[in-house]
């Protein structure tokens, strides 16, 4: 998968990859995506015990070209290891996206231009005996496919620009 294939932003800007190679292009316009929402699924957890020297992991089908849209704290003040994979359907091993990190929430998305597998992963393993509780919401909406509505318009302009 190429690195522009999917990107994550965080609020923090430390996982900032917008185009190939992780290079931020300065003088690239920010694309607007229109997103599907009738079509967004959410998925929420409150109080997920995540147990000491233990994982959870998040596996997410992605379907379509999407925006998945990710928030999450660890009650008390406590931290957990976040780290994010993908793999594409057209490759044979996932990348990881997002390095795993010691934080106790954290808030972002992740921009797919493709279809895959995309896995949220929440590590205790640095904890020897305190287990800790978890809230996530993680909302995936396709992107609408604005090619064909562009060529559309450019149609019916075309055709009124005739007559």
């Amino acid at each position: 998968m190429s690195m522009g294939a999917a990107q994550y932003d965080d609020d923090d800007d430390d996982y900032d990859e917008t185009s190939p190679g992780g290079q931020r292009d300065e003088g690239a316009e920010e694309e607007f995506v229109e997103l599907d929402l009738e079509k967004t699924l959410t998925w929420t957890g409150n109080a997920v015990t995540v147990q000491a020297g233990g994982e959870f992991r998040m596996p997410l089908l992605v379907p379509y070209p999407s925006v998945l849209a990710i928030q999450f704290e660890v009650d008390g003040g406590y931290d957990l290891e976040f780290s994010l994979t993908f793999k594409d359907d057209h490759e044979a091993e996932s990348n990881v996206l997002v390095e795993p990190v010691r934080v106790s929430d954290r808030e972002g998305q992740l921009d797919i231009d493709t279809t895959g597998l995309c896995e949220i992963i929440w590590s205790n393993s640095h904890a020897w005996m305190t287990s800790k509780t978890l809230s996530y919401q993680l909302q995936l909406a396709p992107k609408l496919d604005t090619r064909w509505r562009k060529r559309t318009m450019a149609a019916v302009t075309a055709a009124t620009d005739f007559r």
